[in-house]
């Protein structure tokens, strides 16, 4: 993995930075996000952090994580906007897709999703790394800035979110020793995992018991789902946050290829679903997400669609099902 000459140089020249990444923020998105800002610190830059959505109370152990704002100042005349782990500005958000639109600043992406039409934007995507934050990681060794401990949490945390605590197929040799490297610099394993996988509240429990009343497979057996509607969060007062990880339910069914997750949304008065997909082996679901107009990782992925019937779903689950075992 090696930094673009570009991305470098404008990293290097930048004064004031607007750091941002995907709504609903993940340990990688968050993750990416601080360890960028404390390199960007540690050479004397200006750093302001954004996110369209709160930071999920899982992720609030982060270091600096209570830094991150849901509102855009453009007084503060930054000359870089930073979009980490999002590969169009559109993902992070309307309020930032309309500020870049209208601002002067560079726009750079850094990001480890497949690459997306983004005019005018200076783009490091690397589709073979397994997160965004193994990514900064290598801007710290090509600006020679020691990685604090604080960074090195963040990295790590990055690094084991989006490899399911390096159990999917992209943690590779490179990402252990990225992730060994975090340790010996601070990061504290343990921790990282308790933050974010012991520490769950008794709503999202009793969330928990609800969805697996609704877990189903087809008549293969290779692919299942939950789902998760209105009346369940209104039920368990909890919310689409509670939610994080609970695709890997159906993914955990013995001959299970392919899982989803349809989870009910509510946005501009009205209703739809998103759905999040996770599969094995050489089945693509990157494309099965973008014949609904989604996208994501060849293991992982989502989009995001209208339905008020049960036969709009089977549709759906029909059409996922067409795509098992295929690359």
């Amino acid at each position: 993995m090696k930094v673009p000459e570009q991305i470098a140089a404008i990293l290097g020249d930048g004064t004031r930075f607007l750091l941002t990444s995907h709504e609903n923020p993940d340990s990688d998105a968050l993750g990416s996000m601080l360890a960028l800002k404390s390199l960007l610190e540690s050479m004397g830059k200006s750093v302001s952090l954004y996110n369209a959505t709160p930071v999920p109370s899982f992720l609030k152990f982060l270091p600096d994580s209570d830094g991150v704002n849901d509102s855009i100042d453009g007084s503060d005349g930054f000359d870089v906007l930073v979009v980490l782990d999002c590969p169009v500005p559109s993902r992070a958000g309307k309020k930032f897709e309309k500020y870049a639109a209208s601002s002067d600043a560079r726009l750079v992406i850094i990001d480890h999703h497949g690459e997306q039409q983004t005019d005018g934007a200076a783009k490091w995507v690397e589709t073979g790394s397994p997160a965004t934050g193994m990514m900064v990681r290598e801007l710290f060794g090509k600006f020679s800035v020691e990685i604090s401990r604080d960074a090195a949490t963040c990295i790590y945390a990055a690094i084991s979110g989006d490899t399911g605590s390096f159990r999917f197929s992209n943690a590779t040799a490179e990402c252990f020793f990225a992730a060994a490297d975090m340790v010996l610099r601070g990061a504290d394993p343990e921790a990282v995992s308790s933050a974010i996988y012991e520490n769950q509240s008794l709503e999202r429990m009793s969330l928990l018991s609800r969805v697996l009343e609704t877990l189903a497979t087809d008549a293969t057996g290779k692919v299942a789902w939950v789902r998760i509607d209105r009346e369940m969060f209104e039920q368990t007062r909890t919310t689409r946050e509670d939610t994080e990880g609970m695709v890997d339910i159906p993914m955990s069914v013995g001959g299970v290829s392919i899982a989803l997750l349809f989870r009910q949304e509510e946005a501009g008065g009205g209703t739809f679903w998103k759905a999040s997909i996770r599969s094995r082996g050489s089945t693509d679901v990157s494309r099965v997400a973008a014949m609904f107009g989604g996208g994501g990782h060849k293991n992982a992925a989502g989009f995001t669609f209208e339905c008020t019937t049960d036969e709009a779903l089977e549709k759906i689950i029909k059409e996922v099902g067409g795509r098992v075992g295929k690359v």
